[in-house]
């Protein structure tokens, strides 16, 4: 697994630095990320779980598919 700070959209938006952790991670430093296989993206109290997880730093959106979950401070 790799790990980098860096389906719905959803805002990004929190406190804190980006955590992404996955299988296969690519994209461009500053513009964008994708996190493919077991992916766990973190951001303060927000965690989304999924298969795939595309993040725009410039939007500072998060798009994920396969199996989402989502979390807010442990609250699914």
């Amino acid at each position: 697994a790799f790990a980098q700070s860096a389906g719905p959209a959803l805002p990004a938006g929190g406190e804190g630095p980006v955590v992404i952790e996955a299988d296969r991670l690519s994209g461009r430093p500053d513009r964008e990320t994708v996190a493919e296989g077991q992916v766990e993206f973190k951001r303060g109290p927000l965690r989304i779980k999924a298969e795939r997880i595309e993040y725009s730093q410039p939007t500072d959106t998060a798009r994920a598919s396969g199996d989402v979950e989502v979390s807010r401070q442990g609250n699914v």
